[in-house]
């Protein structure tokens, strides 16, 4: 097998299994609080609604604290050892969680929860910096792509933990097969892993000198480089994806959060069902990033469209296309069939966004590409935290379908605007700041 593969497949595992640590409480927390909802032998918290909602938020925080200062350390430091050292310290803090929730209640597992998102928040500056030694321009979108892809592909856990917590194991269990799973990739990454096609151990000379071809005119390989702050926040291409980035961001995050009040509140489903309709959409959308990957190399590699023309193809297609066909879904809200339809259409449509602005950060500066990514990806989770707060200001009511649409429109309105936005200030071409001088 090509290394350049099986890097690709290791990053797309570390977000997999990085992700399952990240939700795990999110469904381990109904079983922690309401033990007649699982296996009753465990212990039951009595945790309110305030004290939950600082567990599940605790996160978040740590998270968004070490995007930057990682994206800085990705310029300087092995990201093969930070990306081993912090998921290991992650695998720890879960394999304690159930033990620090005993001891220390709510509080000693919200800071476990802040500390496991410092941890990770490392994760996508060291991936983009890996992937500028990694991945060759006429690759970068199947690639890239694949790898981001594993936090979607996360998703179809999410009924297995329910069977854990239903099971003699209980909710412990839970933390403890996240644990187990982080552990083995961390293994696997300290065995195979590695910064670059330069330090791999096994690689083969033909692929390594292909890589570094590829990339010659675009990557310093091993060189530590001082990040040009000035240049980078006077680039009009790096505001555009920023400001298209916290579009997207915001939007997604509020129907995440979201669609399953609409679907309770409008369609007035049960729990069991809505959580069949609320994720069978991303497991589909899930298979249909890589033949849409597969597809922007394609059209590049032949030369049917630029670089730049796929990347705004794409953008539009997740983003516009996408949010508008999410305004359809008020003229059906009685109607659960054609619901379905629209909504899965529309969710499938997220698999273009591995293939557009989000791996710009790549096409204008891969020597930065880490620092990039810390920057966008830190205004993009900004952006998530307010969505449920202002989706709550306008939904007093979830019964009244006029709420519902305002809440839509917004987010259309929105993704639009960031669309329009890249497709107008975006673009592909290689900076002039990303070769110091």
């Amino acid at each position: 097998f090509q290394k350049r593969y099986i890097h690709s497949a290791m990053i797309a595992l570390c977000l997999f299994v990085a992700y399952i640590n990240r939700i795990s409480l999110s469904v381990a927390i109904v079983s922690m609080t309401d033990k007649n909802s699982s296996n009753e032998n465990f212990y039951e918290f009595d945790w309110n609604e305030r004290e939950k909602g600082i567990l599940l938020s605790s996160f978040s925080w740590g998270y968004v604290l070490t995007q930057i200062p990682a994206g800085q350390m990705a310029q300087f430091f092995s990201p093969k050892l930070l990306l081993g050292l912090t998921n290991f310290i992650s695998t720890l803090l879960a394999a304690i969680s159930p033990a620090a929730s005993y001891i220390g209640g709510w509080q000693l597992l919200s800071a476990i929860r802040v500390i496991e998102g410092i941890c990770q928040g490392f994760i996508p500056a060291l991936i983009f910096k890996m992937a500028s030694n990694w991945c060759p321009p006429s690759e970068r979108s199947r690639l890239l792509g694949v790898s981001l892809s594993g936090a979607a592909g996360a998703t179809i856990t999410l009924p297995v933990f329910g069977i854990l917590a239903q099971s003699g194991a209980g909710w412990p269990s839970i933390f403890y097969v996240s644990a187990i799973l982080n552990l083995l990739w961390t293994i696997t990454w300290v065995w195979i892993g590695a910064d670059s096609p330069v330090t791999h151990k096994t690689i083969s000379s033909e692929e390594k000198n292909y890589i570094q071809t590829s990339l010659m005119s675009c990557t310093d390989f091993g060189r530590k480089l001082k990040t040009p702050w000035k240049n980078i926040f006077t680039s009009v291409p790096f505001w555009a994806l920023l400001l298209t980035q916290m579009c997207d961001g915001f939007g997604r995050t509020l129907l995440v959060n979201e669609l399953p009040s609409f679907i309770n509140g409008v369609l007035k489903v049960g729990i069991v069902a809505n959580g069949f309709l609320t994720g069978s959409p991303y497991y589909l959308m899930w298979l249909f990033i890589f033949p849409s990957c597969w597809l922007a190399d394609y059209l590049q590699k032949n030369e049917i469209l630029s670089k730049c023309a796929i990347r705004k193809l794409w953008t539009t297609i997740c983003m516009s296309t996408s949010s508008l066909l999410i305004l359809l879904l008020g003229f059906c809200a009685n109607e659960i069939i054609p619901f379905m339809i629209i909504l899965i259409i529309s969710i499938i449509l997220h698999a273009f966004l591995f293939s557009s602005y989000l791996i710009t950060p790549l096409d204008l500066a891969p020597n930065y590409s880490g620092v990039l990514n810390s920057l966008t990806n830190t205004a993009e989770n900004i952006a998530g935290i307010f969505a449920p707060i202002i989706a709550g200001i306008i939904i007093d009511n979830p019964n009244s379908m006029d709420q519902w649409w305002a809440v839509f429109g917004i987010v259309a309105c929105i993704s639009v605007a960031g669309n329009v936005i890249y497709l107008i200030f975006g673009s592909t071409d290689l900076q002039k700041w990303n070769s110091p001088e």
